[in-house]
């Protein structure tokens, strides 16, 4: 299953709640640096299934996680800067 959805919070504790949450739904996610474009607040997002985001969301809600975006993921999302660029 693709990790094509991105979370980004406004804090790492909510962002580590949400991990936790998530995995316990047994939804495949992956903790990952937050593109700087999508959130300057938080340095960590969170990836999962695009297809599973009404389903994480709601999970969100129901244990109290604020979440700042959630959005389809930019295609370099979670890879290191100058990732794939020629010098």
């Amino acid at each position: 299953m693709e990790l094509d959805g991105i979370i980004t919070f406004m804090s790492s504790y909510q962002a580590l709640r949400a991990e936790r949450a998530v995995k316990s739904a047994a939804i495949p996610t992956k903790m990952v640096p937050a593109p700087r474009d999508l959130s300057p607040t938080c340095a960590v997002a969170l990836r999962f299934p695009w297809g599973e985001s009404d389903r994480v969301q709601g999970l969100l809600t129901k244990q109290n996680i604020e979440l700042d975006r959630c959005c389809p993921c930019p295609e370099d999302a979670g890879r290191p800067a100058g990732w794939g660029k020629r010098r």
